[in-house]
């Protein structure tokens, strides 16, 4: 089975011509092969394109990328790991479904396909990906319902397992940071934003998962796992490489918060 694209068309263009030249604005080729994981927005590109870009532009190859995201609909698992290929109007990408299988064996969790199908957050690093790497495999996993235990507990299998099978992974946590203003419902201070980005950049997970319950940061598990996960490499650099609003691409009271973090070996 194939996971077919959802929002192409939406987040980010359906014309394959026009989708890449989309991604070409947004990113600038020199990749560090010292990035061992890294922080990505999921917003449509036309918001988040250009911090997303700041990780694109530098991300080096991988064997295989794990991609952990947000599961905005509460649909199915709270570790949802899907076994499928996904594809975009770019071309089919293949699921590393030996790593993925020896996740879901050690975790003791089915598979979960289902809660990927209106999910979006790792569909748009996709494209991103096909565009900018060669001849990689994804492990793609959404969370929902966790705490700080939930997140270490999957950093350990992930490094474990990919030590194992003697893979070369890259994790990538795909979230947007605060929303506030009346679209979201929300009168929260943007700026809250610096106080959980400081956490990262300190690797302090807790922390930072206590900071994310004063906003509305949508993918404070995959932030918090790829945090526990680089601290079993033992990788003691960050940094931030972009941040910005919505607001500074399209005036308005409802905000988002967009960051670009990398985690250097």
């Amino acid at each position: 089975m194939v996971r077919k694209a959802i929002v192409a068309g939406q987040f980010y263009p359906l014309d394959k011509t026009e989708l890449k030249k989309t991604i070409g604005k947004c990113i600038q080729r020199k990749p560090n092969q010292a990035i061992r994981a890294a922080i990505v927005p999921h917003a449509g590109y036309f918001f988040s394109g250009k911090c997303a870009g700041h990780v694109y532009s530098i991300l080096p190859n991988a064997e295989t990328y794990v991609l952990l995201g947000v599961n905005h609909n509460s649909i199915g698992k709270d570790i949802a790991l899907s076994l499928e290929d996904f594809e975009t109007p770019l071309g089919k990408i293949k699921n590393d479904i030996r790593l993925g299988q020896e996740i879901l064996k050690i975790l003791q969790i089915e598979a979960d396909n289902s809660a990927h199908n209106y999910e979006h957050s790792i569909e748009v690093q996709l494209p991103f990906l096909q565009q900018t790497q060669k001849n990689f495999k994804i492990v793609p996993i959404i969370l929902k319902n966790y705490n700080l235990e939930t997140c270490k507990s999957l950093a350990k299998v992930i490094f474990d397992v990919s030590k194992k099978l003697k893979r070369k992974i890259i994790c990538l946590a795909s979230s947007d940071f605060t929303h506030t203003g009346p679209a979201y419902m929300l009168d929260v201070d943007i700026k809250i934003d610096k106080q959980a980005i400081d956490e990262i950049l300190k690797f302090n997970s807790k922390k930072f998962l206590s900071i994310v319950e004063k906003t509305s940061i949508c993918g404070s598990g995959a932030i918090a796992t790829t945090i526990e996960y680089i601290k079993l490499l033992e990788i003691k650099k960050a940094e931030l490489l972009c941040y910005y609003d919505s607001s500074e691409i399209m005036s308005g009271r409802s905000k988002v918060g967009y960051a670009a973090i990398a985690f250097f070996a």
